[in-house]
This record gives structure tokens, sequence and C-alpha cells, in this order.
């Protein structure tokens, strides 16, 4: 699944509301979440609200991000 940001969290953390647990159109697990064009390493975490996806670079540029999301 690819997800693409048009806006910068000035915090580094994007919550997709979504992708919750609790959500009922559509059931998955999960894997993995990786940010495109970039070796960085993106911390992410699933519960009953949103999936959290936290980056330590701060990205301030007209592109969007794009998360590619790992699911089952």
């Amino acid at each position: 699944m690819i997800l693409f940001v048009l806006g910068y969290a000035r915090d580094g953390v994007y919550r997709m509301k979504r992708l919750a647990l609790s959500n009922d159109d559509f059931h998955f697990v999960v894997r993995g979440v990786k940010l495109l064009g970039s070796d960085e390493r993106v911390e992410w975490k699933l519960n009953g609200k949103y999936l959290e996806i936290r980056c330590k670079t701060r990205f301030e540029d007209d592109m969007p991000l794009c998360f590619d999301i790992n699911v089952d």
C-alpha cells in the first residue's frame, strides 16, 4: 500500500486515522513502513485510533512524502 502525505508535520509525526486497528472496512496486519526515496528508518505503531509514523528528519519541501506500508 502506498500512502502520499501532502502536508508536513512540524513534529515529524504522521497519523492516519483510516488505518486504525478498529477499522471495520479493511482488515489487515501492518508488517512494516518505509519512507520511499530515503534511507531513513521510520518508527511506526498501530493502535485503535490511527497508524502513527515518526520521522526523525523534518521535511520542508513542496514535494509530497511517500510511505510504502507493507500489509497482509
